[in-house]
């Protein structure tokens, strides 16, 4: 119960209640869990408390280290030398315990565009905002969610680079390569104190000597990833590294096309682009899954045609294939074509006892309404072997794509009337499913105003806003 009126007084906006709830549960319950102390802490931070965050943290018991990464980003604002180093230590001591190696971090809700501070993706303007590949490394603690790995937080640390290397001699070559978080903390923590690039230099000189010396290639690359000047053909050689190794990791994969594009060097943008699609069984991968909704956005754009293959191949990931129709759904430069396959039937389990995930069928419910086929895309919407997770974890594009810009349906003025069958569909839906519909509605309302439907927009905004959902108003429908 606590938790829950935390949670509405912060979608209310009414941050100081929601702590002072929390620091109810820190000064009288028994156990003060992980979770709670991770929403106060934020909290604290949020009305500029460091130490009120940092009490927050230490008064829970953490043995898994689930706020590890806070705890770094909360001590980088920490003033006091000796009070920072003495609880740098303690956490770094729980984290030996575990394994250096333990430090990737790869936030399925982020994936699903969910901030890990709570609902930061629960509102209308993140659906509408243009897909982004993840940042390859923070370059302010504002970013800190979002950061690959928990190590990049050393790069805040004055303490940063040393303990950085002390964490590299206890890893053995195969836990060097899983992770650069560490690479990046140390050499972001040596960029701010001035000498960051003569590190990169050095690595530089290396690779003239010894073109592939791992660890040299290791050190450059994190140099690229946070913005130091690296030689053009060092990309090439990084990639020619990994692809000899037979797998290439999901963030190389990621980060070379960034920095390849960045670059101008769309040649080999497009080399592992492809090179991605092609094997198929490494879309599973867990640490790649931030990266998909770009990547299959870029390959919309870049290679449509073999997106479109693709996404007709059976047998591919499950979550890869409902982010790859909200991509074809959204940014395929033949709706037509991106319809005929994201908008095609999907069958129902034979098996009443197994339900699916609502959100997986929310882009096939966009493909749907590019063919013009409402009906079709209600019945997916109201199918009874579907369950809903919590509105906060639905993925921006996955509701993007339920409500595709109208310029891309085949007969633009259907809006309407999917407009009016979901407001039909939202009386009589439970409350997760009501949570959800009220989201595609309000995307759709947006996409009508874009769309020129502006005075019907407004009628579905008006009705949306006497709904009784869980959510912000104003978030979704804006102000009155």
């Amino acid at each position: 119960m606590l938790y829950r009126a935390a949670s509405f007084f912060e979608r209310e906006g009414r941050f100081d209640q929601a702590a002072e709830l929390y620091r109810t549960a820190q000064k009288n319950s028994s156990q003060f869990y992980p979770y709670q102390a991770q929403q106060l802490a934020r909290l604290e931070l949020r009305a500029g408390n460091v130490m009120g965050a940092l009490s927050a943290l230490q008064a829970a018991k953490d043995p898994s280290q689930t706020n590890f990464r806070l705890v770094i980003r909360v001590l980088a604002e920490v003033p006091d030398a000796a009070l920072r180093q003495a609880a740098l230590a303690e956490v770094l001591q729980q984290r030996a315990a575990r394994g250096a190696s333990s430090g990737a971090s790869f936030s399925f809700m982020r994936a699903l565009g969910v901030g890990a501070s709570g609902a930061t993706g629960d509102r209308l303007a993140a659906v509408l905002a243009p897909v982004r590949l993840p940042p390859l490394a923070p370059q302010t603690l504002a970013e800190a969610d979002d950061a690959p790995s928990d190590y990049d937080l050393l790069a805040f640390l004055p303490e940063g680079e040393e303990v950085a290397r002390l964490l590299l001699r206890t890893l053995d070559e195969s836990a060097r390569k899983v992770d650069l978080g560490i690479y990046r903390g140390l050499l972001g923590a040596a960029k701010r104190a001035g000498h960051g690039q003569p590190l990169v230099d050095a690595a530089v000189a290396t690779l003239n000597d010894r073109p592939f010396d791992a660890e040299a290639l290791r050190v450059v690359f994190a140099g690229a990833q946070i913005g130091l000047v690296v030689p053009p053909w060092s990309l090439q050689r990084i990639f020619q590294q990994a692809a000899s190794s037979g797998q290439i990791p999901a963030s190389t994969v990621g980060s070379l096309i960034v920095l390849a594009t960045e670059r101008g060097d769309q040649e080999l943008a497009e080399r592992v682009l492809r090179g991605l699609l092609q094997q198929r069984g490494e879309l599973a991968d867990a640490q790649l899954r931030p990266w998909l909704p770009g990547l299959f956005a870029m390959a919309c754009r870049q290679l449509p045609d073999l997106a479109l293959e693709l996404a007709s191949t059976e047998g591919i990931d499950s979550d890869a294939a409902v982010e790859l129709a909200a991509a074809l759904v959204l940014a395929h430069p033949d709706a037509e074509a991106a319809a005929r396959v994201a908008g095609k039937p999907v069958p129902v389990s034979a098996d009443r006892l197994i339900s699916s995930e609502g959100s997986d069928l929310l882009p096939h419910v966009g493909g749907m309404l590019l063919r013009g086929d409402v009906d079709g895309a209600i019945d997916l919407l109201q199918r009874a072997q579907t369950y809903w997770l919590q509105p906060r974890m639905l993925g921006a594009q996955r509701l993007a794509a339920a409500a595709p810009p109208l310029p891309r349906w085949r007969d633009a003025g259907l809006c309407v009337k999917f407009g009016e069958r979901l407001l039909e569909l939202l009386a009589t839906a439970e409350e997760e499913r009501a949570a959800a519909l009220a989201r595609v509605a309000a995307v759709l309302a947006a996409r009508m105003a874009a769309g020129g439907y502006p005075a019907e927009a407004a009628a579905l905004r008006e009705r949306l806003r006497g709904l009784s959902v869980e959510w912000t108003v104003a978030d979704w429908l804006g102000a009155d």
